[in-house]
């Protein structure tokens, strides 16, 4: 064995065969194998040498086709490496075994083979970096074009303004070019969301630019605050005399007063003395107010607290009796009765 390979001697008629060669190197020797030898490598071994001489050897014959390589795919190609036996290897682009290929997909992988500002695209057996729109190759890299480079990309009145793989007609803070109509239009920042106002503020848009009002019932700096409106602490009132103002979030409430309900969208007096329950004691009258309510002894009766009593006539001057009459007190009243030997209806007495 030798460099890995394992040498085999050649036998002719069960002998090594042994060629003899010729000392003057101008006349050549010439020797033919009786059987065919096939090999990959072939090795001489000197067996003597002559006023050390060279050996020279010429090899004729005809290459077989022996290697691994016979059904390799259209797509690969035959190597062998370190002296190994010939195999099938996919060329560059393609993925397989070698008897299969298929086209590898460059572009699919994570980290792009192509430079900055390009795309990848995929081909058989290989792939393409075409640069994106607004970019040019120079140098193998894809480059900004300068658009406004070219004066007729704007009209005359506008600034044209280069960008990353594009330009823009700058029209200034709150317009936008419109390529359709050539000329720049306002931009409406309260439709496309390009506004900043408080959450209880309105966008409003005006000519290149936008304002915030703070919504109803709110008042403040509307970009930055809305704060409540007490509307009840305004003067006049916004509610009427028969209602008490209630402020709440952006707005208030008139709240009809004790005695006074809701009817139409108006607050009238509530009439206590007609409810079943009549909020007055015994021996006196409900009487309606605006707004409320009394309760009124009755005529003979007098107000002691919540309670009505009976007022005794005849123990006061504020009885009618005749003076030759007696008084006798009764509920809520009296009664004259004329003395005896008097007549009369007791008002009035006579003998």
């Amino acid at each position: 064995m030798i460099n890995l390979l394992i040498y085999v001697d050649v036998f002719m008629l069960f002998l090594i065969k042994v060629f003899t060669g010729n000392e003057d190197r101008d006349t050549a020797v010439l020797h033919f194998f009786t059987v065919p030898l096939v090999t990959r490598y072939l090795r001489f071994q000197p067996q003597s040498w002559k006023n050390k001489i060279c050996m020279r050897i010429e090899i004729y014959g005809c290459a077989l086709s022996v290697s691994e390589c016979t059904n390799c795919s259209s797509d690969a190609r035959c190597v062998t490496h370190n002296n190994e036996p010939e195999i099938c290897v996919c060329n560059h682009g393609y993925t397989g075994d070698g008897k299969t290929c298929q086209d590898r997909d460059e572009c699919s992988s994570s980290t792009s083979p192509c430079p900055a500002n390009s795309e990848c695209v995929n081909t058989i057996g290989s792939y393409q970096c075409k640069c994106k729109q607004g970019f040019a190759a120079q140098n193998s890299t894809c480059v900004d074009v300068d658009e406004c480079s070219d004066p007729s990309v704007c009209p005359a009145s506008i600034s044209c303004s280069n960008t990353a793989g594009s330009y823009k007609c700058d029209c200034g803070i709150g317009f936008m070019f419109n390529a359709e109509d050539q000329r720049c239009v306002d931009i409406d920042e309260c439709s496309t969301g390009n506004f900043k106002c408080h959450s209880l503020a309105n966008c409003v848009n005006t000519h290149g630019s936008y304002k915030c009002l703070c919504a109803k019932g709110y008042t403040g700096h509307a970009r930055v605050t809305c704060l409540d409106v007490n509307e009840c602490r305004q003067k006049p009132s916004p509610c009427d005399e028969n209602t008490v103002c209630e402020n709440t979030k952006g707005s208030y409430r008139c709240n009809c007063k004790t005695g006074f309900t809701r009817k139409d969208n108006e607050c009238v007096d509530y009439d206590e003395c007609s409810i079943e329950s009549i909020p007055c004691q015994v021996h006196s009258d409900c009487v309606n107010t605006v707004g409320s309510y009394m309760c009124q002894c009755k005529q003979g009766y007098f107000s002691n607290g919540p309670y009505c009593i009976d007022f005794n006539e005849c123990l006061s001057s504020r009885h009618n009796c005749d003076v030759n009459a007696w008084c006798t007190n009764t509920a809520g009243s009296y009664k004259c009765f004329c003395k005896e030997g008097y007549h009369g209806n007791g008002f009035k007495c006579e003998k």
